[in-house]
């Protein structure tokens, strides 16, 4: 279980750093990075709500990179 709270971290991490502009992507790592100890219990609704973005921007986030 460490291991996949590691990798979702790094995942997201890479995301936020490697965006060149802080676009959707960058905004919704963030959220998820610096909500990493609740992992567990975020819903998609609660990065909608926390990058203030619509259903249809996180379905595309979901999209994207199959989160």
């Amino acid at each position: 279980e460490e291991d996949n709270m590691f990798m979702c971290f790094a995942y997201f991490l890479s995301i936020a750093n490697n965006s060149n502009n802080k676009d959707l992507n960058y905004y919704i790592a963030k959220y998820i990075i610096e909500n990493i100890n609740h992992i567990g219990s975020i819903t998609l609704q609660d990065v909608a709500d926390g990058c203030f973005v619509s259903v249809p921007s996180k379905t595309v986030f979901k999209k994207i990179w199959l989160f």
